[in-house]
């Protein structure tokens, strides 16, 4: 039995946050894990929902809990390969996701067939290797594992171990194949792509990347010093704004894989975590003055639903805008708008009941509902 903690008193809210609703949201959310644990089954299989239930145990100050310990020799186990007393990561391990990346080709097919307007160069039929396909698939894994092993190297439990995985991990996300042409990651058409490693890497201290410039994690590339590293960060920043095609939201490149909503959150996510988004901030005010359009209001703040896939998924796409435009304006990057932060307290008030009648056996619970979980917890606290 998961031991007994209360969340909501471990943690100081926003300035600006309601604390008698925030109180309730993460009530629910406590009493949810407690039913579920870090370590549930139907969450652990998939190296994502692994991400998001390590972040959550460390907001959450859960890592001395037992489910907790047995997420992370899951992490391991699913991971992780050990070669001649080495250990390596090894996407080889992973069932679940690379099952999905023929999918994810497949939906930007999709999108290429219903009039996509993408040059030549970018359409799905050029994925057409398993070299290419795989190198997305890659890129999402490394991206991932890139934020988990940056935690575990908080432990002192596996720390030569995990050192060095984070070695191979940065050794991979830097390699010269995993670069698109803007100066991100591939694959160009998916902006989602780039900004899920942008908010991984943005937890690297400068006492990190130095340690990892010494071991020669970046060997393969010009990167020699602290500066040549955020040069390249920048740049990568940049090509996220690039991606946006003088648009006023980022699109998906994969139909309704990632939906635009989504992926406009995870981008916008990346600028912020890196603390460079005052740079483009005219770009953002632009963005953010067509998600406050009334009609774009309906379309990204949904009433919640995990009937099917594809209802998670609009859900799911939500949540994570949501959660950054709440972010955002209890930064002070954007001007808050009270209509719009009530809606999304509510929008979190009505999930976090929600979740508690699910069906456990709905295969969308394998990321989705650890997702929301982390992205209410990160808006609110």
């Amino acid at each position: 039995m998961e031991e007994s903690r209360n969340i909501s008193h471990k943690v100081t809210c926003n300035k600006d946050t309601n604390k008698k609703l925030v109180e309730k949201i993460m009530d629910n959310l406590d009493n949810y894990l407690k039913e579920r644990s870090l370590s549930d089954s139907l969450w652990i299989k998939a190296i994502s929902s692994q991400y998001f239930l390590i972040e959550i145990a460390y907001i959450m100050n859960l890592t001395e809990t037992n489910s907790y310990q047995e997420l992370e020799e899951e992490f391991l186990n699913t991971s992780c390969v050990f070669r001649k007393g080495v250990v390596q990561p090894s996407p080889q391990k992973i069932l679940v996701v690379p099952d999905e990346n023929e999918k994810l080709i497949d939906r930007m097919k999709q999108e290429d067939d219903a009039g996509a307007d993408y040059p030549n160069r970018l359409r799905a039929s050029r994925i057409n290797t398993k070299a290419k396909k795989d190198r997305i698939f890659y890129n999402y894994y490394y991206g991932l594992m890139a934020g988990i092993i940056n935690i575990l190297c908080t432990s002192n439990v596996y720390l030569e171990n995990y050192e060095k995985i984070r070695m191979a991990v940065i050794a991979e996300i830097f390699n010269p194949d995993a670069i698109d042409e803007a100066g991100g990651w591939i694959h160009f058409r998916l902006p989602w792509m780039t900004a899920r490693i942008l908010i991984s890497l943005s937890s690297y201290s400068d006492e990190t990347i130095q340690q990892l410039i010494s071991g020669k994690a970046f060997s393969k590339t010009k990167i020699n010093s602290i500066e040549s590293y955020h040069d390249f960060i920048n740049q990568a920043s940049r090509s996220l704004v690039t991606r946006l095609h003088g648009k006023s939201i980022w699109g998906s490149g994969a139909g309704d894989w990632v939906t635009c909503w989504e992926s406009t959150g995870l981008c916008l996510e990346a600028l912020f975590s890196l603390g460079v988004i005052n740079d483009y901030i005219k770009d953002v005010k632009k963005i953010i003055n067509f998600l406050f359009l009334e009609e774009n209001i309906r379309e990204w703040l949904v009433t919640p639903s995990f009937i099917d896939e594809i209802s998670s998924n609009r859900t799911l796409s939500s949540v994570i805008l949501s959660s950054v435009v709440y972010r955002l304006m209890s930064n002070g990057v954007i001007e808050t708008d009270e209509n719009i932060k009530n809606l999304i307290e509510g929008l979190f008030l009505t999930i976090s009941t929600e979740i508690l009648r699910i069906n456990n056996e709905r295969v969308q619970q394998y990321c989705t509902i650890p997702q929301i979980i982390y992205y209410i917890i990160k808006a609110l606290l």
